[in-house]
């Protein structure tokens, strides 16, 4: 009748490879989802980034307010003989 033992053997491998193969594609499952996850996120990246690239001016524009203050504060300086 032969040793039981290999067919026990053998279903315990077979049991096993199974469960590797599971795993194996689970993990690919999932890699593949993050993946599409990550395209879709550098899309909106990119579109965040260019809905944000006016900003980048914000300092030029602090800097020409001030100097237009300056000035209104001599003009006002000058003919109202006092300023802030």
């Amino acid at each position: 009748m032969g040793h039981p033992g290999w067919y026990f053997g053998l279903v315990i491998a077979f049991v096993l490879v199974s469960v590797v193969v599971i795993c194996v594609a689970t993990i690919l499952n999932l890699a593949r989802r993050i993946s599409v996850q990550v395209r879709e996120i550098a899309v909106a990246l990119s579109a965040t980034g260019r809905n944000t690239d006016i900003l980048q001016v914000i300092p030029a524009v602090n800097e020409q307010v001030v100097q237009v203050y300056a000035a209104v504060s001599g003009v006002r300086a000058k003919f109202f003989g006092g300023g802030r």
